[in-house]
């Protein structure tokens, strides 16, 4: 046997090495390029539709989180304006009561009755710049009761006797506010 035929050729290894590397020679140092570029514009393309698509998933998301924090925020101050509304005409109608109060007082501490308070212009005047909606009742000449229905349905009422405070209800023949 020729040992010769067996032993592979020096110079054709370096030949091979050498020569323009393509997909079907095993000894080119460029395989691996050969191949990527091949197959890169299919592969590329689906990872560009791939990070598009998780780029429009990532928006949509975003933009539903930024639409359920701006309902939320919304709701919040609708609520709180209502809340606010309300809670500021209770504290009118309470602060109408205490200025009625103290004039029925010093109508009182005047003229040692309360006969004519109701229709003092000092006091109908005042009912009209502050906007009043209290409702007055004179007892008799020596016992009165003034009250206005608050935002929750209760009444803010003050008496003669010095009872000033909600209460709950007020029947049509009541002159005192106790209940």
């Amino acid at each position: 046997m020729n040992n010769e035929a067996l032993e592979p050729k020096e110079s054709t290894i370096e030949n091979n090495l050498n020569t323009t590397p393509t997909p079907n020679n095993p000894y080119s140092q460029n395989t691996n390029q050969v191949y990527q570029n091949q197959a890169l514009p299919d592969d590329e393309e689906k990872v560009n539709n791939l990070v598009k698509s998780i780029k429009k998933i990532i928006i949509i998301v975003v933009i539903g989180v930024l639409l359920v924090l701006a309902t939320i925020v919304v709701l919040n101050l609708v609520s709180h304006n209502s809340t606010t509304k309300s809670s500021s005409y209770d504290q009118i109608v309470v602060d109408n009561i205490f200025k009625l109060r103290n004039d029925a007082i010093n109508y009182y501490n005047s003229y040692k009755t309360y006969k004519d308070w109701d229709g003092d212009p000092k006091l109908q005047a005042q009912i009209k710049a502050t906007g009043s909606i209290a409702i007055i009742r004179k007892a008799s000449l020596q016992h009165y009761m003034v009250y206005a229905k608050l935002s929750n349905g209760e009444y803010f009422c003050a008496d003669s006797s010095g009872f000033i405070d909600r209460i709950n209800k007020i029947k049509e023949n009541q002159f005192f506010c106790s209940n």
